[in-house]
């Protein structure tokens, strides 16, 4: 790349003026939140067109309820500051709605026990003189509630005691009596019984209210029912699936005691086939003729093809990206569940001026992808992909078909072992004249085209409340890579990345994020080295922000007479990374999120020099819209080094989906 030499010698600058990448980045950012906001945009709750804006609720006699509990059960509520955005609705005052609402106010005292509330006043008055923009007065009387005055349990003998089923009534002698709380004394009964194997439990409840004297009495009257097991399991809503494959995911509940979790355990595991759009099991209301408890599993088939198309951009402060993408699914090609997945995308890419396209490229990606699951043992999950990528990074162009053939397997219900093996042809163009300059440095490191094969294999626990999209637990995922020339690859190394993520839900609205890995490439045997695309890099919006995309790397460098130098990652056999994330929900699809993020990447093996970690903090904003979760960052470096002293020390990132 001639274009790479040139503008070192323009003595151009490392990164573009700061308010120039920060308008791009806010204009890209809005258009996309301006997209998906027209997408998602619900209705607003009131007539259409209103005078009157509601910009402030005052409750008058209201004690029992915190303001934002009680104005989750009205059509009315506050219009937010946040309105102009777009991203919420705006409220208006309505006589009708009002008079709905001094409804609803009165059936939710009632329901928690103050069978004597009475909405005396619902008034409406501007903020000022002229004003569309009003205080909206609610006065309310609550009286006296009524309280719990009995409590009687009529009870049959069984294994489960009258004393675990009085300790699940959440109703209390002398407590408010509320509706809901004797719901949920039942729900708790049935639970406590349904847990010890009892799936016909009958359970009813009555209570005698005196308004008068404001006292209730309250009655269960519980009955066991047989000891069950779980029997017969039969399928309502099948067509284009059999029902054998059904069968093989759940082949652990039948002949098991009859439980609540188990039912929940066989409806996530026929949902996660990922061939149904709803799914729900039932036990029968009485036993079988062999004793056991059937089970009536009604499913809903979802539609086999999916197809999505958009249009993407990636921000680096070394690359510029745009691109339409594809994915189209199949979820049962074959009639027996084999599922196929293309991915396409199509693109141009500059690096690393948008608007000095010195360096630029097309970029392609074909990722065809065939998974079935079943072969040779019911819970192994087989997957071959072919692909083909072009691509441009810092230096170099290159194009490269690749083939992965792999199997998993999901064990004890909380782990995931995988194996693969991959071949892939790797070939450079439109090289940037420091390779051959440097190509004794780089040694067998840098091959050019080269074939490379290796075995994957796998590892990863998942001690969360959730595979997909956890909110709580812990994630133990480890890497191990060997290539050889016994597999006709033109490398030898063996490469180890071990991984921990961990997830807290602080409160409703806060979630703590971290994690930390490491990664270690070892050469042996005849032809010792690994390919530049298979080192470790670190930067970018993915791992250490603040810096470009896998600038945190050891580099290749040439300086002319006059000191000038231009410097190419091309990645190290060591590293080290760590962040913390805390991600603040403002609003219902918007978060901010504070980071930091440290790393290091070196050249030798088992290499770790904690005096060269690199740290960086900053902020982002995430937006959860309809077409994915959107992510804007900026990254400033909290220390610098030497090696590094051409880089800018702040990155602006924009891309999809969380960092980790």
């Amino acid at each position: 790349m001639d274009a790479w030499r040139r503008r070192e010698e323009n003595c151009m600058p490392d990164t573009p003026p700061l308010i120039f990448r920060i308008v791009l980045a806010g204009i890209s950012l809005w258009m996309a939140f301006g997209v998906a906001s027209c997408a998602s945009k619900g209705s607003v709750k009131s007539e259409t067109h209103p005078k009157y804006i509601i910009h402030e609720i005052d409750l008058q006699g209201v004690t029992r309820f915190k303001k934002s509990e009680f104005l989750k059960y009205l059509y009315m509520d506050e219009t937010s500051w946040w309105t102009w955005t777009g991203l919420t609705d705006t409220y208006y005052f309505s006589k009708g709605f009002s008079k709905d609402d001094a409804k609803r106010i009165e059936e939710l005292y009632k329901s928690f026990g103050y069978y004597q509330a009475a909405v005396k006043e619902i008034r409406m008055e501007p903020l000022k003189e002229g004003s569309d923009e009003v205080r909206v007065t609610i006065v309310v009387d609550e009286g006296e509630p009524i309280l719990v005055r009995l409590i009687v349990v009529a009870w049959t003998d069984g294994a489960v005691s009258q004393k675990e089923v009085e300790a699940a009534i959440t109703l209390k002698q002398g407590a408010r009596f509320e509706i809901r709380a004797l719901n949920r004394s039942v729900e708790k009964i049935r639970l406590v019984l349904e847990s010890g194997g009892y799936g016909l439990a009958a359970i009813q409840e009555s209570a005698e209210v005196d308004r008068d004297r404001h006292w209730a009495d309250v009655a269960f009257s519980v009955s066991h029912g047989p000891y069950c097991r779980i029997g017969r399991i039969r399928y309502s809503g099948l067509s284009a699936i059999p029902s054998h494959l059904l069968d093989a995911e759940i082949d652990f509940a039948p002949g098991k005691p009859y439980s609540p979790e188990l039912l929940t355990r066989i409806e996530k595991a026929i949902y996660a086939m990922d061939a149904f759009n709803s799914v729900s099991v039932s036990p029968d209301k009485e036993l079988g003729p062999d004793g056991q408890l059937g089970l009536l599993v009604q499913v809903v088939e979802g539609n086999p093809q999916r197809l999505k198309v958009g249009i993407g951009i990636g921000i680096e402060s070394n690359r510029w990206d745009s691109h339409l993408s594809l994915f189209y699914t199949h979820r049962n090609i074959s009639g027996d569940l084999v599922r196929f997945d293309l991915a396409a995308k199509a693109g141009y890419a500059l690096l690393p001026y948008p608007w000095e396209p010195n360096e630029h490229g097309p970029i392609l990606k074909l990722e065809p992808h065939f998974t079935k699951k079943g072969w040779l043992e019911p819970k192994l999950i087989w997957t071959i992909k072919p692909s083909f990528a072009l691509d441009i990074q810092e230096g170099y162009q290159y194009y490269t078909p690749s083939l992965r053939f792999g199997v998993s397997r999901f064990l004890f219900g909380f782990t995931l072992a995988e194996a693969s093996y991959n071949a892939q042809f790797f070939d450079f163009f439109s090289q940037s004249s420091l390779f051959q300059l440097n190509k004794t440095v780089l040694g067998r490191d840098f091959q050019d085209p080269y074939f490379l094969d290796y075995l994957e294999f796998r590892y990863t626990l998942f001690f969360t409340d959730d595979f997909f999209n956890p909110k709580n637990g812990v994630i133990i995922d480890a890497i191990y890579d060997i290539s050889g020339a016994w597999l006709g690859s033109f490398y030898d190394y063996h490469k180890i990345t071990p991984e921990i993520k961990a997830y807290w839900q602080v409160f409703s609205h806060l979630q703590a994020a971290a994690r930390a890995s490491t990664g270690y490439i070892f050469p042996y045997g005849m032809k010792p080295g690994a390919p530049i695309s298979m080192k470790y890099y670190l930067g970018g919006g993915d791992t250490v922000r603040g810096w470009g995309l896998k600038r945190l790397s050891p580099r290749i460098e040439d300086c002319d007479p006059s000191g000038k130098c231009s410097s190419l990652p091309v990645g190290g056999k060591t590293m080290a990374l760590g962040n913390v994330e805390l991600r603040f929900k403002t609003i219902d699809v918007l978060y901010v999120v504070p980071f930091f993020d440290v790393g290091d990447v070196q050249s030798g093996e088992m290499e770790y020099k904690p005096s060269q970690w690199s740290y960086s903090t900053g902020g982002g904003l995430r937006y959860d819209s309809p077409v994915g979760k959107l992510r804007l960052d900026f990254g400033y470096r909290l220390n610098t080094f030497s090696r590094f002293s051409g880089d800018a020390r702040w990155a602006i990132h924009f891309s999809f989906g969380d960092a980790f």
